[in-house]
């Protein structure tokens, strides 16, 4: 191999250089080619009052070494007082501009006459946390009597070396620290040019949304119009009846539309509400596509994200949970597919397959069952880790042993979110380590057991979809994590289709009738889960010295009963990750209609659920109110036990209602009827639920208080 040396290539002449920068910059270029091998120069504008020089330079042996960096580093040179933020486009245009193979596009280097450069581009990456490294000079940088090679690698390295890589938290819209499922993007979009729908499932974080902006961005480069996305979770969606979200769905092609040709009259003019009714919606939306491929001449494609939030029985609104919606919308869209060839395609992304499951929604068919084939995203492949964590670490200083990428890939299944975590505690575990620094297997197995121990929030949150819809799957992950094989194969011999979810979602593999975990941090994770609660069960006076720590003795268990309406049961979720420590501790066992599971008889469940009920919650709403189960099956028996059992009354205002006439009007709320959750910060929502906490804690203290608890 070349050994690259610094310098300048012998195409780029005087003349050349003289032509496109100033002598301020070509006396910073010398510098570099003192550190580096500059291979070409150019121009890049981006508007006619917004021109930039720039080089290309190829990383010599040094910082390859320090960097891992293999391909050319685009250099952008502002000569303007004032670096305006848009001067960062100037690096996706020069990415853009040549080939994916030649410029690296994690990192750039930008040198500007402002004197602030530094400053502004912290700033800049705070608000966007995707944006690439940028290491930032000023001019005066260079002009400084002792600015040599060492100025130039320790600000390499504290621009590389300060960022955490691997932290993100939210869908990678942009490509910059995109990794793997190139294939899943441009197999969906061969399907949509195919006028093929599609179906994209998996469990949470798994990267389902960063893969639709992956596929926004692989039609961009095909020039095909960008996908129609609705976020189903957002409630101007999913508030809709199902003639209004078709309207919904218009208004955000028109958004497009506007983008691309500015002769839309008749398109306006269609987009009135009033043509959007349950009778004429479907011929509207019709008529209304139609126009629009008329722009583009290539179908629409329409990508529905999150969607059991629109969903029969798992979507929070209640007209698409119980009601027809679910059914019209999906006749509608079928409908108007079916009859139009290369008119539209969809695609249907969530973390619940059940929609496509069902042949049949209240006594009708579902509309789209059999329609299109679910498919799971996949968890990375070890080469998948590989490139992912040997990129990001080497640009962080960090040099992973080869072994960890398969420890990696087996402990978490592949699961890219997983992984990023477990690589970031790792970072911290080395952050006052001199870089770069060796990441060997004992530093790995640190950093796995602090995730274990501290972050099994994540666990709950990502295997919270089958604990909520698929609950005979999670009970068999149960059985399976202490290997008892032979009631997991009894679960499979009653019914062969349960581990469809588990082996889809990546969580199982099986091999004829052997079944293992293939996320091992998901099988240790029940492991931890039964200790404990034999631990509780088997020690009912726990003291300091137990597994568990305590500030005091948890004698009795306390029963906590909560009634809320389905409508309002983001608070009852969030109501419950509170409490959720102290059910562990085996303070407290909670109660909801969700433990309900398919076969049982809910009424009987119900009703011995409120038996010898410690504390009831009520989530108190006009939805709560207006429900008749709620009022005559649950307030009766919770009312009676607090006048002739002295059970506790914790009633939250979760949205605004009027209490007049109900029995409630006798009993003191957390937060006052004209304070409620829904007009408060989460902050202020936070300190609600820790004053409800902090009552059934004082409850557990004194079992025999009274039923108002002063608060």
């Amino acid at each position: 191999m070349v050994t690259i040396r610094p310098g300048i290539h012998r195409n780029i002449t005087d003349d050349v250089i003289y032509n496109t920068f100033t002598l301020d910059e070509i006396e910073i270029i010398n510098k570099i080619a003192g550190e580096w091998y500059i291979t070409k120069t150019g121009k890049i504008r981006l508007t006619d009052r917004s021109k930039y020089s720039y080089i290309l330079i190829k990383p010599t042996p040094v910082y390859i070494d320090m960097f891992n960096l293999e391909k050319e580093l685009g250099v952008v040179f502002s000569n303007y007082s004032n670096l305006d933020i848009r001067t960062f486009d100037c690096f996706d245009k020069l990415i853009e501009s040549h080939a994916t193979w030649r410029v690296e596009k994690i990192c750039g280097v930008l040198i500007s006459k402002d004197e602030n450069a530094d400053e502004i581009v912290s700033n800049y990456i705070k608000s966007d946390p995707e944006e690439r490294i940028l290491i930032s000079f000023s001019y005066n940088n260079f002009n400084k009597q002792n600015f040599n090679s060492y100025t130039m690698r320790n600000k390499f390295r504290r621009f590389f070396y300060k960022r955490d890589l691997f932290s993100f938290e939210a869908p990678l819209k942009k490509d910059i620290f995109f990794f793997g499922r190139k294939d899943l993007i441009y197999n969906i979009i061969n399907r949509h040019k195919s006028n093929e729908n599609s179906g994209l499932f998996g469990l949470r974080k798994t990267g389902k949304t960063s893969v639709i902006y992956g596929i926004k961005r692989a039609l961009r480069g095909e020039n095909y119009p960008p996908p129609i996305i609705i976020d189903c979770q957002d409630t101007s969606f999913n508030q809709n009846r199902w003639y209004e979200a078709l309207y919904y769905i218009c208004q955000k092609i028109l958004e497009v539309i506007i983008l691309k040709d500015n002769k839309i009259d008749k398109r306006i003019k269609l987009l009135n509400i009033n043509n959007f009714t349950n009778k004429n919606a479907s011929y509207t939306t019709e008529k209304f596509f139609k126009m629009s491929k008329t722009i583009y001449k290539k179908p629409l494609f329409i990508i529905f994200d999150e969607i059991e939030n629109i969903s029969i029985k798992t979507s929070p609104v209640e007209h698409w949970r119980n009601d027809n919606d679910f059914i019209f919308f999906w006749q509608s869209l079928r409908s108007i597919f079916q009859r139009n060839t290369d008119l539209l395609s969809y695609l249907i992304v969530g973390t619940n397959p059940y929609c496509l499951e069902k042949s049949t929604i209240n006594n009708a068919d579902n509309p789209i069952f059999n329609h299109l084939k679910p498919e799971y995203i996949p968890g990375f492949q070890v080469i998948d880790t590989r490139e992912m964590v040997r990129k990001l670490g080497r640009r962080m200083g960090l040099k992973f042993d080869d072994i960890i990428y398969s420890r990696l890939t087996e402990d978490v299944g592949g699961h890219p979110f997983l992984i990023r975590r477990i690589c970031s505690i790792i970072n911290d575990i080395v952050i006052e380590y001199e870089r770069p620094v060796n990441i060997d297997i004992e530093i790995y197995d640190e950093a796995k057991k602090i995730f274990r121990r501290n972050y099994n929030e994540y666990l709950y949150m990502i295997l919270n979809v089958l604990k909520s819809y698929y609950k005979i799957e999670y009970e068999m992950l149960e059985y399976l994590a202490i290997g008892d094989y032979k009631t997991v194969k009894e679960f499979f011999d009653i019914d062969p289709s349960i581990l469809n979810h588990l082996i889809g979602y990546g969580v199982i593999s099986s091999n004829k009738d052997r079944f293992d975990f293939k996320i091992d941090i998901i099988r240790e994770y029940f492991v931890d889960k039964k200790k404990l609660l034999l631990s509780n069960n088997n020690k009912k006076n726990c003291s300091k010295n137990n597994i568990i720590e305590s500030n005091y003795s948890y004698s009795k268990q306390m029963k906590i009963f909560i009634s809320y309406c389905r409508n309002d049961s983001e608070y009852l979720e969030r109501l419950k990750i509170h409490l959720k420590y102290f059910d562990k501790k085996g303070m407290i066992t909670c109660w909801d209609d969700s433990e309900i599971k398919p076969g049982m008889k809910w009424k009987e469940e119900i009703t011995k659920a409120l038996n010898d009920v410690d504390v009831a919650i009520l989530l108190v709403s006009a939805d709560f109110l207006a429900s008749d189960f709620i009022l005559e099956k649950e307030l009766p028996p919770i009312l009676l036990a607090a006048k002739k059992k002295g059970t506790t009354i914790l009633a939250i205002t979760v949205k605004p209602c009027v209490l007049s006439g109900s029995e409630l009007v006798n009993f003191q709320f957390v937060n006052s009827l004209s304070d409620p959750l829904s007009g408060k910060t989460e902050h202020e929502r936070e300190i609600v639920y820790s004053k409800i906490v902090n009552c059934i804690i004082e409850k557990h203290k004194n079992l025999d208080q009274s039923n108002k608890i002063n608060l």
